[in-house]
């Protein structure tokens, strides 16, 4: 695997630093130099070499179909602060919210966010028609504006897909029935909220 390695000093070390989320259990998020956040993996078979050559593929591939709705991000393999090897996922920091937490009055006034949110849902479904994928937008109920791996930055109102890791074996047309009906739900409910929207603007 081509890493991103040889941007950073060997072996890439965390360190200790004010903790910002989590991700299942197996990981953590934390604040890193300004302007950065590292989402580090502990354990579990997320934390293999394997799974981090599959994660920078996902995200190579929805970098190339959605641009600058990415941030930029970078994966390595390093340590964490009591030297033990993990997989790390530096990523520029978005300053804002997940839709999870996006209050919905606040939505409902702001147009430029939902303008941009229907443009990266269109995006989104374009990509299920043509390409067979989606990233992994699953929550309760299939609504993707639910989801937390989706943020509208404060002093922009853009939108960001901030995880990327979307494996082809849940996440795409070619995946087991129970999984493939899932997305076809993201993706229903997606053109919902788009039709609702692009009438409101």
């Amino acid at each position: 695997m081509e890493s991103d390695q040889s941007k950073y000093p060997y072996p890439f070390k965390t360190q200790p630093s004010e903790e910002i989320a989590r991700g299942w259990s197996e990981s953590r998020v934390f604040k890193q130099e300004p302007g950065w956040i590292l989402k580090v993996t502990y354990r579990g078979w997320r934390n293999s070499l394997k799974q981090l050559a599959e994660n920078k593929s996902d995200y190579e591939f929805f970098k190339e179909k959605l641009g600058d709705y990415i941030p930029e991000t970078q994966f390595v393999r390093g340590t964490d602060e009591r030297g033990r090897g993990v997989n790390i996922v530096r990523q520029k920091e978005i300053v804002g919210q997940t839709l999870a937490k996006y209050p919905h009055e606040k939505f409902e006034q702001n147009i430029e966010a939902q303008k941009n949110l229907v443009d990266l849902f269109n995006k989104l479904i374009k990509m299920w028609d043509v390409d067979g994928r989606i990233p992994d937008l699953v929550v309760f109920g299939g609504h993707p504006w639910n989801t937390p791996n989706i943020m509208i930055e404060d002093d922009t109102n853009k939108v960001y897909l901030v995880d990327t890791s979307a494996s082809k074996r849940f996440q795409s047309k070619d995946a087991p029935f129970i999984y493939r009906k899932l997305s076809e739900s993201v993706v229903k409910n997606m053109k919902v909220f788009v039709e609702k929207y692009k009438s409101k603007n």
